[in-house]
């Protein structure tokens, strides 16, 4: 009863302490050794079987930057819950070991950026197939991904989000738009570009009482909700927005789901 009571015990202190020590092993880490890596590259052969085994390699993120097999990674201790990285491909957090398991896949190999000190991160430049999907980069360009032509409006002068999209590649890509205030009126529409909600670039303005057209081009990451909010100058006078298109180039067609509409 003893030791079932210490065992909930220590298990409780360490899972609030175990961010605070790793951070100050990483801490310790950088202050004894001159020349520090950005990332080290750990390269995993797939046909060696693996129940657990403990790399003791500190780090904040790990990249897959390339796997044909199933693998299991599990961090700081190795009854905590796994992360499959077939199927994740990025995971942030801080950790000071990691352990691996994987069954025997003759010539399946798999390849981890560990970054450290919280200043590494690395992007796939070409396509890359896994058991689970697909990640693509998107180029800016005049090609049409998808669109959402329904006219939005508000006649508020606080910001309404009217178009989202969800991006599902890395790079950059143009948004396009169409906006205009309500005829005869003295107000302005007023459009900004988000990514995740915070804008991005210039805040846009209209005072056409017919469509204006308008496009930006920014980076965008896998993940990334692509929005666009609209508000009136004046509260009353209406706003309208309509033609939301987002253009690139991508061997990925939003048939398949390079962009969505939310």
């Amino acid at each position: 009863m003893f030791n079932r009571i210490r065992d909930v015990l220590s298990a409780l202190v360490s899972w609030i302490f175990e961010p605070e020590v790793a951070s100050k092993k990483r801490r310790d880490y950088i202050k004894d050794h001159e020349e520090l890596r950005h990332f080290e590259v750990i390269e995993l052969d797939l046909g060696v079987e693996r129940d657990k085994t403990e790399y003791d390699v500190y780090g904040d993120r790990v990249i897959v930057s390339d796997i044909d097999g199933e693998c299991d990674i599990y961090f700081n201790h190795d009854t905590v819950n796994y992360v499959e990285l077939d199927k994740i491909r990025d995971i942030s957090c801080d950790f000071w070991k990691f352990y691996i398991s994987n069954s025997i896949q003759t010539g399946k190999t798999c390849r981890l950026l560990i970054g450290k000190h919280g200043i590494f991160s690395a992007f796939q430049d070409v396509a890359r197939e896994s058991k689970q999907g697909l990640v693509y980069m998107i180029s800016a360009s005049d090609t049409l991904q998808i669109s959402d032509d329904e006219v939005k409006q508000n006649n508020s002068d606080v910001w309404l989000k009217v178009k989202q999209f969800t991006i599902f590649m890395h790079g950059s890509l143009k948004i396009y738009w169409e906006m205009h205030r309500e005829a005869g009126k003295a107000n302005s529409a007023q459009c900004q570009v988000r990514v995740n909600g915070e804008m991005v670039g210039s805040q846009e303005n209209s005072t056409e009482d017919d469509y204006e057209a308008f496009e930006h081009t920014l980076v965008i990451a896998e993940g990334d909700l692509l929005q666009l909010w609209l508000r009136s100058s004046n509260f009353g006078d209406n706003t309208f927005l309509r033609y939301a298109r987002v253009k690139g180039d991508s061997d990925l067609t939003s048939d398949v789901g390079a962009v969505s509409i939310d």
